[in-house]
């Protein structure tokens, strides 16, 4: 058992002085009081610090918890009349804060676009079809002309059944 003073303590734990000094008022460490002031055991600030190595290499192995949501910062200048509507519409809804309120706002937007985006695609995937057809192409055995224009109408499905 050999003893050493606070600051070769201090080096060993990889602490300030002020920090051993607590741990051994507090029981953390212990200490004997010597004529120098107190000392320490070699041994157990050396298995006390691989003790502190350990434990921050299992706080590094923990996965960190993973927010709900990507946050972001958004700036909307509302002034006049488009403040006074977001107000109202924000009352009526019964949102306490604005942010609430905007994030609906632009998660609805978003799948909006993305309804948008599907739409236009199926639109493209129909005229990509219908080209194939021509316009004075009869079909033997059928009854209809198919042309273009009938190709696109026939294929038509309104908004509230998609």
């Amino acid at each position: 058992m050999r003893l050493i003073n606070r600051k070769e303590a201090a080096s060993i734990l990889k602490v300030k002085t002020g920090t051993i000094g607590s741990w051994y008022r507090s029981g953390y460490l212990p200490s004997v009081e010597g004529s120098k002031g107190f000392l320490f055991d070699l041994n157990v600030c050396k298995s006390l610090s691989e003790e502190r190595i350990k434990e921050k290499e299992r706080e590094r192995e923990k996965p960190k918890a993973e927010s709900r949501y990507n946050h972001y910062q958004i700036k909307a200048d509302l002034v006049g009349e488009e403040l006074e509507r977001f107000e109202k519409i924000r009352e009526d809804l019964g949102y306490k804060f604005k942010g609430e309120l905007l994030r609906k706002l632009i998660l609805q937007a978003i799948a909006l676009i993305d309804k948008n985006h599907i739409y236009i695609e199926e639109r493209e995937e129909e005229a990509e079809l219908a080209q194939l057809y021509d316009e004075h192409l009869e079909w033997a055995g059928v009854g209809e002309i198919m042309t273009r224009g009938y190709w696109i109408s026939s294929q038509y499905v309104p908004k509230e059944h998609r």
